[in-house]
């Protein structure tokens, strides 16, 4: 027994598929700078959710790391 896809996703945008292409990244970076990149936004977006209750501790330790950065 064998499978035959029959299917092709195509982004409904472009009319293209992503396979020849791959998936394209929102922020362009080289790779070097990949992980601090998105580290640095992960961080940001931490400090985003508020800093009062539970969330202080955690805000605190996102603006430190990013204090270092």
């Amino acid at each position: 027994m064998f499978s035959v896809p029959s299917g092709y996703v195509v982004n409904p945008v472009s009319g293209r598929g992503w396979a020849p292409d791959g998936v394209q990244p929102d922020i362009q970076v080289s790779p070097a700078q990949a992980f601090e990149t998105a580290y640095r936004l992960a961080l940001e977006h931490v400090l985003t959710l508020g800093s009062q209750g539970r969330r202080a501790l955690v805000a605190d330790e996102a603006r430190g790391a990013l204090d270092r950065s």
